[in-house]
């Protein structure tokens, strides 16, 4: 078993690894956790008793900066810490383990572990509590392997899976209702899900114990095709962004690993006998760990786990999506005088913006804006010419046809995929007030503590900011604090939104300040904040004091 993960928070990924057994059979598997670009040794597990290691996978699932490794050991899921591997928990006893997947499946923000046994059920944990969510029902035979894709048109996830008997079944992971199961595609051996020939539509793809590959439409359920590419089982299938000439390609694992052209399915490249299993229980995935455009490809086999790397340059077929807008969505009171601001995902061809940001209100048709761009921040800017009208609903569309400078059209309804205009278009609203935003936000509370410390003892700030007004308001953009002394506004020490994003009008934010340099003797904190029109509020101080260590401040204990 293998993934790939930086499941240590060191900036560099992991390869995780796992071996099913002992070589003689009278010992279980070992974890095994390589640095991906060196390749040297930074974590090991003894053998795991008699228990075999069947499948493991790495993700974020709790609140911690480092990742968690997932193995599925006999009939039960064990959760270790990245760092550390230390054991943080071990599930009920469910069937022999051969499915494991990490996703938010039900929409409610919390990571989930998506399990598959040996029994025929699959089943749900929260990875924050690991309290069961869902199980199946049996569905009468041992699942050989889960995806989760949304590969439908509503908003949730599906839980996809086939069983030993080849059998497919879709289940929506919010709902858990049974929304598809295959009669015509029997004997499936391997599974994924994708837009593999970048039609706009999501596709999935099976392996067959015969060597064959099967396309069905995700929407309809239809056989699109059904090609053979091997003259053996295939154990492992997975669309990936390898090779520049092709775009999309499939890698498909037998005793070989085959790089397949999307298009027609012919063989690109095809690897040396490497064992046997190649990319079976999700033993097969790719990803850029030097970020030096050249794909790795990662896999386990009966011989061992192996890494390869593409020869030439993958393409760019990610679609740019908006990460942040301003003003916010549903903002009242809005300044007449407010920039209207789009952050994106990555670099967008600037050539596709002006026609395509528009800007609409109620009284009139269009407002006339002026298109800038920040290549620094990937961020656009529609200045209006004139004000903004007053009391009024203004609607600002980021059109499908927007582009990244690879030619990827905006992913503007958030499925992963470029569906052009109107599907990927990204709209938001807001209301205006009467007048300009000429004052910056004020900070309406705000402590320290503790306000009287020993040097090197650190102090906590906490401020609520505010920049509401019924007349012209702006959200929170930034807050920084100066010690002792005020500097040029921007310079200091910025403060943490407590929600993570400076959004909205109102805000709280956080700051922790080491004293180990500081002297003794009282020190004043000035704390303030800016709004998103470049408006500074009030300064406001706090006093933090320093004591200074005596020999008297300490008692002495002594014992003849």
């Amino acid at each position: 078993s293998i993934d790939v993960f930086d499941v240590d928070n060191d900036a560099t990924y992991e390869i995780v690894g796992a071996s099913n057994s002992s070589n003689n059979g009278y010992d279980g598997g070992i974890i095994l956790v390589y640095d991906a670009l060196l390749h040297s040794l930074e974590l090991q597990t003894q053998p795991t008793s008699w228990d075999e290691i069947n499948c493991i996978t790495t993700g974020n699932i709790n609140d911690t900066e480092q990742g968690e490794i997932l193995v599925g050991i006999e009939d039960k899921i064990y959760v270790f810490d990245g760092q550390t591997l230390q054991q943080l928990w071990e599930s009920p006893e469910l069937g022999t383990i051969n499915a494991l997947q990490l996703a938010d499946v039900d929409r409610d923000n919390v990571i989930e572990i998506i399990v598959g046994d040996y029994s025929g059920y699959v089943t749900v944990f929260s990875g924050q509590t690991f309290q069961q969510e869902w199980q199946s029902i049996n569905t009468g035979g041992s699942i050989g392997g889960i995806k989760i894709s949304n590969c439908d048109q509503d908003a949730a996830q599906e839980i996809i899976f086939f069983q030993e008997q080849g059998i497919i079944q879709i289940y929506d992971g919010e709902t858990h209702y049974l929304e598809w199961q295959s009669s015509a595609v029997t004997n499936v051996t391997a599974l994924d899900v994708g837009d593999y020939n970048l039609d706009g539509n999501k596709e999935m793809l099976t392996g067959h114990s015969n060597g064959m590959l099967t396309v069905i439409d995700c929407d309809n359920h239809n056989i699109v095709s059904q090609n053979f590419v091997a003259n053996e089982r295939i154990e492992g299938l997975l669309i990936a962004n390898v090779d520049s000439v092709y775009g999309l390609d499939l890698l498909v694992g037998t005793s070989t690993l085959k790089l397949l052209e999307s298009t027609n399915f012919q063989t690109i490249w095809e690897s040396l006998p490497l064992g046997n299993n190649i990319g079976d229980h999700d033993n097969l995935t790719t990803l850029d760990v030097d970020n030096d455009q050249f794909m790795d490809i990662f896999f386990g086999s009966s011989w061992g786990m192996f890494h390869l790397e593409s020869s030439t340059p993958y393409p760019d077929i990610t679609p740019p999506a908006v990460v942040s807008n301003s003003p916010p969505d549903s903002l009242q009171f809005v300044g007449l005088d407010t920039d209207i601001k789009a952050s994106f995902s990555e670099a967008i061809d600037v050539g596709t913006l002006n026609n395509n940001i528009v800007v609409e209100s109620n009284t009139m048709d269009t407002v006339s804006t002026t298109i800038t761009y920040d290549e620094n921040t990937f961020t656009t800017i529609a200045t209006p010419n004139n004000y903004l009208p007053a009391n009024d609903t203004i609607v600002v569309t980021l059109t499908g046809n927007i582009a990244d400078s690879s030619g990827n059209g905006l992913d503007g309804n958030g499925n992963g995929i470029s569906e052009g205009s109107p599907l990927d278009d990204y709209v938001w609203t807001f209301y205006t007030g009467t007048g300009l935003d000429t004052i910056g936000p004020s900070i309406t509370t705000a402590t320290v503590a503790p306000d009287s410390v020993w040097r090197g003892i650190d102090v906590i700030i906490e401020a609520h900011i505010s920049d509401s007004s019924h007349i012209a308001v702006s959200s929170v953009a930034y807050a920084e604090c100066f010690v002792d002394s005020v500097g040029n506004f921007g310079n200091g020490i910025p403060l943490e939104p407590t929600d993570g994003a400076f959004d909205s009008v109102v805000e709280d934010a956080i700051l922790t300040l080491d004293t180990e340099v500081w002297s003794f003797g009282n020190h004043t904190l000035y704390i303030h904040a800016q709004d998103a029109n470049n408006n500074w509020g009030n300064i406001i101080e706090l006093n933090v004091y320093v004591v200074e260590e005596l020999a008297a401040n300490w008692p002495m204990f002594g014992q003849n």
